[in-house]
């Protein structure tokens, strides 16, 4: 088979003039045929002592047809894959985007031939392919990947004998957008309080009351470690277990315990040595009344005010707290809802600066209709 891919070779080199040959050959063929029945070969047959007329014509044809079938197996054999099935080497070079002199080695490259072919980039960022020399001029998909850098398209070439570069673009931009839907993801999904009052005797009555498995599987939810707890952590466990465990109302339709949301005007109300937080606002035309001890203010923004002496009924607001603070068992029976609401209103009316939004959970005490 040696020598028939040697005369492949030579023949594919020389294609176009064995072509022409052929070509000159049957135009001989034909010329002598056309001489050869005109008499123009008879002086030259009679010279011949050996060859009568038919003998000298078969001669000269079969040999003129050995010619022509010579050159027509030369063009076939220029045109067959004998010449093209050795194989030859693809070069391709993995680099950094718009930086050719800066290689990437460790990159998985892929050649998608009918049997594709996987190999890793070497330090100088090149991959040599070995293929039948037949894929030679045919286009193929080629592509290369690695870790920190971002997954291209599989791009189109030619197999030739030009080097074929493929550039790969790291991640940084890829992971600074993933990294920023990640934060504003977070921004969106998680609530940050800025807390103004906690009810310390109200959150120890509830903690320890919350039983144990309920109150790890609700830590656990609310992705809250048991082991470092604070007030703060605690208040997210309780009002959790609330909402879950009790009836919660609204501020339209409070029950023994409601929320909600709405602007509120806060003062402290001190006459003497008592004095208390007070949480004012409406609405809906509804009128809501927080009050609590200044002992579990956790933070005094400017906004909240003093309340002196200077309001007519502040002794009586402070003796009605004191009333139902001292209570053990405050049930709605037992509120004055005239005396509550004249005061609420009232309050409402002298607290006349700026209100701010509050968001709050607390337990009814009354109310006024």
């Amino acid at each position: 088979m040696d020598y028939i891919k040697t005369l492949a070779k030579l023949a594919s080199r020389f294609r176009g003039y064995t072509a022409f040959a052929a070509f000159l050959v049957l135009s001989f063929i034909v010329l002598f045929i056309w001489f050869f029945s005109q008499g123009s070969f008879d002086p030259i047959i009679n010279g011949f002592e050996l060859l009568d007329k038919n003998q000298f014509f078969r001669f000269v044809l079969t040999v003129l047809g050995l010619v022509f079938l010579a050159f027509i197996l030369l063009i076939f054999l220029g045109y067959s894959s004998y010449d093209q099935k050795e194989s030859a080497v693809v070069y391709v070079v993995i680099h950094e985007k718009g930086d050719q002199s800066n290689p990437i080695s460790g990159a998985e490259v892929r050649l998608g031939l009918p049997e594709p072919i996987k190999k890793i980039s070497q330090e100088n960022g090149s991959v040599n392919f070995t293929i039948s020399g037949q894929d030679i001029g045919k286009r193929f998909e080629i592509n290369a990947e690695k870790d920190g850098y971002q997954k291209r398209s599989p791009t189109k070439v030619t197999i030739g004998t030009k080097s074929i570069y493929l550039p790969l673009e790291k991640e940084k931009t890829k992971k600074k957008e993933v990294l920023n839907k990640e934060i504003n993801s977070v921004a969106n999904n998680t609530k940050v309080n800025f807390y103004l009052y906690i009810s310390s005797g109200k959150l120890d009555m509830f903690w320890s009351q919350i039983p144990q498995p309920t109150l790890q599987k609700t830590a656990k939810n609310l992705n809250i470690s048991l082991d470092t707890i604070d007030k703060f952590s605690k208040n997210v466990i309780v009002s959790d277990y609330i909402n879950n465990n009790m009836i919660v109302g609204t501020i339209e339709n409070p029950e023994s315990y409601f929320k909600g949301i709405m602007q509120m005007k806060t003062i402290v109300l001190k006459n003497g040595d008592f004095s208390y937080i007070y949480f004012g606002g409406v609405l809906n035309n509804q009128h809501v009344a927080l009050v609590g001890s200044t002992n579990n203010i956790l933070s005094k923004p400017e906004d909240i005010r003093e309340g002196g002496t200077a309001h007519y009924f502040i002794n009586d607001v402070i003796e009605m707290f004191d009333f139902y603070s001292a209570e053990k068992s405050i049930t709605p029976e037992k509120v004055n809802l005239q005396e509550l609401d004249f005061f609420v209103r009232s309050l409402d009316d002298e607290i006349g600066y700026q209100s701010q939004r509050l968001e709050f959970l607390a337990k009814r005490l009354g109310m006024c209709q």
